[in-house]
């Protein structure tokens, strides 16, 4: 899972740009009391993603440390002239999302809470990343894209990136957000509101991408076999975010996902 979660997190920069990784640099600092057959077990699993995905390891190093750290660099290309960045968006332009939300942040929150009852699936989506590179073709035969992002900070945060390059504001309707189903059984145990819970995210992974103007009829399509939903429109309220449920605007949303957040004392 290690493995696996570690290439596919950095991998995904490289997808939000439109490009595609060929491959990558792995370091890893391990414990005197790291056994073996851990250790084999992850370089099983590198060795397969790189047979699933046609990365090649170009090289790392291994360290003996007082604490485990994996620290990986991939390497991609993309065609300059198809180079999505963060930046170029314009009110009116129409907000789209990749695969589901929310199974990432349901595993974390369950991890937390030492929540036995966590299904499995779960677990799969938090340790092995979307792979969302290969959409790119049918996605940009869809849609004139005008800029992408990854959502490794979730909804509510990333999207302040493509806003604050332009100065701009959105509309999103939340009761479009694709929300994972094991995320709604884990909101529904929790007593949690899911399409909060969405907005929030952390860890989806997913591609955001901005389409040029509103052409693609708004029914959800698919790129690669994975939906691909319409969630909203940009606008020119600068730094806005409105949040529409239905006919009702909703208000805070509660705390974003935080990669380090503090220790309670």
């Amino acid at each position: 899972g290690l493995a696996r979660r570690s290439v596919l997190a950095a991998a995904s920069d490289i997808a939000a740009m439109g490009g595609k990784p060929h491959g990558f640099l792995l370091s890893m600092g391990l414990p005197p009391e790291t056994l073996v057959s851990d250790l084999e077990s992850f370089v099983e699993s590198i060795s397969h993603l790189c047979q699933e995905t046609g990365m090649v390891p170009y090289g790392g190093d291994t360290a003996k440390s007082q604490t485990l750290f994996v620290d990986v660099t991939v390497i991609g290309e993309a065609d300059p002239e198809n180079l999505l960045r963060q930046t170029g968006a314009e009110p009116g332009d129409t907000l789209w999302v990749t695969g589901t939300l929310g199974a990432a942040r349901a595993e974390w929150m369950s991890y937390e809470g030492a929540d036995s009852q966590l299904p499995g699936r779960l677990n799969r989506r938090f340790w092995s990343p979307p792979i969302r590179w290969t959409c790119l073709p049918d996605l940009r035969h869809a849609l004139d894209i005008r800029s992408a992002t990854d959502l490794s900070d979730g909804l509510a945060l990333d999207i302040r990136k493509i806003l604050r390059a332009k100065s701009l504001g959105v509309s999103l309707q939340l009761n479009d957000l694709p929300i994972d189903k094991t995320a709604v059984e884990f909101c529904a145990r929790k007593d949690l509101d899911m399409l909060d819970f969405a907005f929030l995210g952390g860890e989806d992974f997913e591609l955001l991408v901005v389409e040029k103007g509103s052409h693609h009829p708004s029914e959800p399509f698919t790129a690669d076999g994975v939906p691909v939903t319409k969630i909203g429109v940009l606008t020119d309220k600068v730094g806005e975010i409105e949040r529409r449920d239905g006919d009702r605007i909703r208000r805070d949303p509660g705390t974003p996902f935080e990669h380090f957040p503090p220790k309670e004392p």
